[in-house]
């Protein structure tokens, strides 16, 4: 029968050779983290922000997208075409909210996930409704883009 018991790990110098490199490949790991990332260059926190409310204005857009095409999917409302064109932008909108996700993962930041604002409405009193509705979306998630550009 075998008996084990605990040595101490300095008895062993494999052993505290081993949790030595550990605890230092920890600590590395954790300096970096304070740091931030390594590919971070000259990109300003302020933009950073920016571009994660983006991302965030973006997510939210493609909700109200999809909420709009679900709506005008439903069997008592029946408009086809406009359930694909509006299914077609909230594609288009998740895609924008992707580039920027990988923007700012290549220039170093990090993406703070927020929670989506629920679409303020889910029913639509005609296609022309749900149109200006959408044209004012496209005016709110453009706007951002505008103040990225002159920040540092």
């Amino acid at each position: 029968m075998l008996c084990y018991t605990r040595v101490p790990i300095m008895c062993c110098p494999l052993i505290s050779s081993l949790a030595q490199i550990r605890t230092e490949q920890y600590q590395r790991k954790m300096s970096i983290k304070m740091q931030g990332s390594r590919s971070r260059q000259n990109y300003h926190p302020e933009n950073e922000g920016m571009v994660n409310k983006q991302i965030n204005m973006e997510f939210h857009a493609y909700y109200v997208y999809r909420s709009m095409a679900l709506f005008f999917n439903r069997d008592d409302v029946a408009l086809p075409g406009f359930s694909k064109y509006f299914k077609e932008e909230a594609e288009g909108e998740k895609t924008h909210a992707d580039k920027f996700i990988e923007y700012q993962s290549q220039r170093g930041g990090r993406v703070a996930c927020k929670p989506i604002d629920k679409p303020q409405r889910d029913e639509w009193d005609s296609p022309l409704h749900a149109m200006e509705h959408s044209l004012e979306l496209e005016k709110q998630v453009y706007q951002p883009h505008t103040l990225l550009w002159p920040l540092k």
